[in-house]
């Protein structure tokens, strides 16, 4: 009698646990989608979410050696995907430290590539996407079915250095859901490297 109740305790710990596990190995490694409470579950019965962080866009550590003359840089290392209609709530770094964030946009971008080179030189990579089309990044609409990059303008501060930018987090609500994801890049800048 113990080991058949043994035997169905096993089996019904097991069961519970299997259905607790993610389908794993589908989302982005940058991405960390979390629906809300109140976000409506999709007819296979997990809800996805409207906004994924595409992986071609690279997570790196790249540390520039500044120079003063260089001044602002562009950055457009991230790129998303609405499966959805979204919207973004927020979108910051978790750490910026030495280093500013001075304007942030998204645009549509089919093929663009990521940068980071001196805002100088950014006309180059902003004509890969649509960028008279762009958007401020904070409460930015995002149309189902379309890729956008993200364009941001960094300006260090010689003063502070070294400076460090870390983990983009970008908040959307769309779908009857809402969540974040965080590109880990890291962004440095120091006198010398």
């Amino acid at each position: 009698m113990k080991t058949g109740i043994l035997a169905a305790t096993l089996t019904l710990t097991l069961a519970t646990l299997g259905a607790c596990s993610s389908a794993g190995g589908d989302e982005p490694t940058a991405t960390k989608a979390s629906p809300s409470a109140s976000g409506a579950a999709s007819p296979s019965g997990s809800a996805s979410p409207a906004v994924r962080m595409r992986e071609d866009g690279g997570q790196w550590t790249n540390c520039v050696p500044y120079q003063r003359s260089e001044g602002d840089f562009l950055w457009t290392g991230v790129r998303l995907t609405a499966d959805a209609d979204a919207r973004l709530v927020r979108v910051a770094p978790a750490q910026a430290n030495g280093v500013r964030v001075v304007g942030a946009w998204v645009a549509e971008a089919e093929h663009a590539s990521g940068a980071f080179v001196p805002w100088s030189k950014s006309h180059e990579f902003l004509r890969k996407m649509d960028w008279a089309d762009r958007a401020d990044a904070d409460g930015a609409q995002l149309s189902a079915g379309t890729k956008y990059s993200m364009v941001f303008r960094l300006r260090p501060m010689p003063s502070r250095f070294p400076a460090e930018l870390t983990d983009l987090t970008i908040e959307w609500e769309g779908d009857g859901s809402s969540g974040s994801l965080t590109n880990d890049t890291v962004l440095q800048f120091k006198r010398h490297c």
